[in-house]
C-alpha cells in the first residue's frame, strides 16, 4: 500500500514546548521518522504560567512536520475538583481550536497516532470520532508498572480503558510494558516499537583508552525514587577506593539535585571525582556522551530509557539494572546488567569495566543500535502499523 498521500496526525501527551524543549522529544522523533514517507502533522496542548492571552497557538514546520502547540493559562485554583474541571475545559477548548487549524493547514487526517494515553487520550479519541478515522497508541509511561504505582484512581482507569479499547492498535516500547498494561486489562492488537534515536547526532565516542581517566556518565531527571542516584554515588565511592583512575559525571536537573550534590560534598567527592553538569540539550548531550567511556543507570523501574539507546548509538556500553525493557536490549556484548538496589553489584560492574574496557567493541555496539533504534528502522516499523490499520479501518 502506498502511503505517500496519507495524512497522519500525532496527538501527544508529552511534546517539546518553548518552556520545556526536551519534554517528550522522542515523540517528535517518531513523527520525523516517517515524515519523508507521508504527510505528518503534530499537535500538543499545555498550560503556561504567564500567558498574556487566554489561549495562544504557535505553528511551525520542521523536518517536514507541521507542529501546532496550543497554550492556555495555567489553572491556579486550590480546590481539586474545580481545578480539574477548569483544566479539562481549557484543554478541550484548545484542542477544538487546534482541530480547526489542522483542517485549514493540513486537511482531514487519515489516522491519529496518540503518544501516551494520559492526559491527551480522551481528546484524541474525540477527534477521531469527529473525523470518523481510526487511531493508534504508542505508550511508554512507567505508571502502569507496580513499582511505580501511579496508574490509579477511578477517573484515570475509566478513561484509559476506554481509549485503549477504542484504538486499532497499541505500540509498546517493550514487552515488559505490554505485560504491565495487560495486567490492568489494557489489551488490544499490539506491536513492539522501541524509542527512536537520531543516530546521526549520537556519533561514536571520541575518547581514547590508555592513560586517560575512565569516565562514567549518568543522565536523568535526578528523581531518587526512580533513578536511585544515591546508589550510584555510593557504589562509585566504593569502586574509587580500589581504582583511583575513574570519574563520574552526572547530567540532569531535578527535584533531588541539591540533595545529591550535598551528599557528594559530604563525601569529599564533589567537583573532584563526581561532577554535576546540569541539563544538556540533545546536541550538547551527544557531544558530551562521546567524551565518556560508559553510561550508568541504576533505576528501580523503567520502560526503555532513551538515554540508554543514545549511549549505545554512540558506541558506549551501558551498566544498568535489570528492569523494564532494559534486558530486552542489553547483554554481555553491549553492557553489564545488575540487580536492583544492589550497590555491591554496581561497584563490581564499575570496576569490571574500568579494569577491562577493551572487552567491549564500540563499533559493534553502535552498529547494532543503528539497526534497532535509528529513525529509518523505527519509521519502517511504524509504517507497518499504519498499513495494518488503514487496511482494516
Amino acid at each position: 500500500m502506498d502511503l505517500s498521500n496519507k495524512k497522519i496526525l500525532f496527538v501527544s501527551s508529552w511534546y517539546p514546548t518553548r518552556n520545556n524543549p526536551t519534554h517528550g522529544i522522542f515523540h517528535r522523533h517518531f513523527a520525523e521518522s516517517v515524515s519523508d514517507k507521508m504527510n505528518i502533522a503534530s499537535i500538543h496542548v499545555c498550560s503556561e504560567e504567564n500567558l498574556t492571552n487566554e489561549i495562544e497557538i504557535t505553528s511551525m514546520v520542521s523536518n517536514n512536520v507541521l507542529t501546532l502547540i496550543g497554550y492556555y493559562k495555567k489553572v491556579k485554583s486550590n480546590i481539586p475538583l474545580l481545578s480539574n474541571l477548569l483544566r479539562y475545559s481549557r484543554t478541550n477548548k484548545v484542542y477544538s481550536k487546534l482541530a480547526t487549524e489542522i483542517e485549514k493547514k493540513f486537511g482531514k487526517p487519515d489516522l491519529i497516532q496518540l503518544n501516551v494515553v494520559m492526559p491527551a487520550g480522551l481528546f484524541a479519541k474525540k477527534l477521531a470520532t469527529k473525523w470518523k478515522i481510526p487511531y493508534i497508541i504508542t505508550e511508554n509511561w512507567t505508571g502502569y508498572h507496580p513499582e511505580d504505582g501511579n496508574y490509579k484512581g477511578w477517573t484515570m482507569k475509566f478513561i484509559t480503558k476506554s481509549v485503549v479499547a477504542g484504538c486499532k492498535a497499541i505500540c509498546f516500547v517493550s514487552e515488559h510494558l505490554k505485560a504491565s498494561m495487560a495486567a490492568h486489562g489494557l489489551i488490544n492488537k499490539s506491536f513492539i516499537i522501541p524509542n527512536v534515536v537520531n543516530t546521526d547526532l549520537f556519533k561514536p565516542a571520541t575518547i581514547k583508552f590508555g592513560t586517560s581517566t575512565i569516565k562514567f556518565i549518568h543522565v536523568s531527571m535526578l528523581d531518587e525514587r526512580q533513578k536511585n542516584v544515591t546508589g550510584i554515588i555510593n557504589a562509585f565511592e566504593k569502586a574509587l577506593s580500589q581504582n583511583k583512575n575513574i570519574q563520574l559525571d552526572i547530567v540532569g536537573d531535578g527535584p533531588d539535585r541539591r540533595v545529591l550534590e550535598n551528599f557528594c560534598n559530604q563525601k569529599g567527592l564533589l567537583n573532584k571525582k563526581i561532577f554535576f553538569k546540569g541539563v544538556l540539550l540533545k546536541e550538547s548531550l551527544a557531544e558530551y556522551l562521546s567524551e565518556h567511556h560508559a553510561l550508568i543507570l541504576n533505576s528501580n523501574y523503567e520502560n526503555l530509557p532513551v538515554v540508554m539507546l543514545e549511549a549505545l548509538s554512540a558506541g558506549l556500553p551501558v551498566i544498568a539494572t535489570r528492569v523494564g525493557g532494559i534486558p530486552e536490549h542489553l547483554d554481555g556484548s553491549n553492557g553489564i546488567l545488575i540487580d536492583v538496589n544492589k550497590e555491591q553489584g554496581l561497584t563490581d560492574a564499575i570496576l569490571s569495566y574500568a579494569n577491562h574496557p577493551e572487552k567491549f567493541n564500540s563499533d559493534l555496539i553502535r552498529k547494532s543500535a543503528i539497526e534497532k533504534f535509528s529513525s529509518q528502522k523505527v519509521g519502517e516499523k511504524l509504517i507497518e502499523v499504519y498499513k495494518y490499520v488503514l487496511k482494516i479501518a
